[in-house]
């Protein structure tokens, strides 16, 4: 593959049969990511130890911390940039670079856990598909790190159905490289919100594609509640761009009838209680306080 100035993704001239692919390349999008990285290689190096495999951090704004961090592993090929990239735009570029038959994306702050490798190894051995997997939260001691991983990842919680979803997103998405070369790639201009458009390509496409709960990574949150909040804020603002500049992907009763607003705020509210109760495992104790910091947190996100 090669990423090209329009913004596509191109294949290269055939690889030469006496250089086997790995089975998979995993790609990393990383920007100043030297808090988390290193614990992501980490569980890498021990989950993929029997399967073969590259992985590729692609750096954009590049400060040394992601090359300190890989420099342990030697399957860990860093790709860097100095302007800063967006995620978006980091994971084509490391797409680009990558070698495996199968692509597979995982963010800078995703850790996978114990057997991850196992389920992964499994997936590779069954039909193509685009799968997309299971998020815990990596930072259950901390109130705001709790409160941005029910607000953002609720819907991927490890008590979560396998089989389709309308919504895959990219904090772990494994897809096969002959689709991600038919697809459009990341828009590169977007911050926040790129997978939202990338998963509507998918659907579009017609491809086969699932949510597996067996595939667990734990996101490492932010940890103080100004923080959190701000983050919330950026990713309404980020899905509410992406929604006007693709018009397909608009909620149209709440574009047409602005007043709305508020009441989907309350249904959004009433459906993270839900799956915070009914979720295994749920906060317990913590639901109530949890619930109350919800309404600003999604308050930010609605703004």
């Amino acid at each position: 593959m090669r990423y090209i100035d329009d913004g596509s993704i191109r294949m290269d001239e055939p690889r030469s049969p006496d250089v086997a692919p790995p089975r998979v390349s995993v790609v990393i999008p990383s920007y100043r990511s030297g808090r988390t990285l290193g614990d992501v290689l980490a569980a890498l190096h021990h989950e993929l130890a029997g399967v073969a495999h590259e992985i590729v951090v692609a750096d954009g704004a590049a400060r040394g911390d992601a090359t300190a961090a890989a420099r342990p592993y030697p399957t860990v090929r860093v790709v860097e940039r100095t302007e800063r990239l967006s995620c978006g735009d980091a994971r084509n570029s490391g797409a680009a670079a990558a070698r495996g038959d199968r692509i597979l994306f995982l963010d800078a702050d995703c850790v996978p856990g114990p057997g991850w490798g196992r389920v992964l190894a499994r997936l590779l051995d069954e039909a193509p598909a685009v799968i997309s997997g299971v998020m815990a939260n990596g930072t259950p001691r901390s109130w705001a790190g709790s409160l941005q991983y029910w607000a953002e990842f609720s819907r991927f919680v490890p008590s979560g159905r396998p089989g389709h979803r309308q919504f895959l997103p990219s904090f772990q998405l494994l897809i096969p490289r002959e689709h991600l070369a038919a697809l459009p790639p990341y828009a590169p201009d977007f911050i926040l919100a790129e997978d939202i458009l990338f998963s509507a390509h998918i659907t579009r496409a017609g491809l086969p594609a699932r949510f597996e709960p067996d595939l667990v990574a734990a996101h490492r949150n932010k940890e103080r509640l100004p923080d959190v909040l701000r983050h919330l804020y950026q990713l309404g603002f980020g899905s509410g761009r992406t929604r006007r500049l693709y018009p397909g992907l608009q909620k149209a009763a709440v574009r047409y009838v602005p007043f709305l607003a508020p009441a989907v705020l309350a249904y959004s509210w009433a459906g993270l209680a839900w799956r915070m109760i009914t979720a295994r495992p749920n906060p317990g104790w913590r639901t109530p306080v949890l619930l109350a910091l919800a309404v600003p947190g999604l308050a930010c996100w609605h703004a």
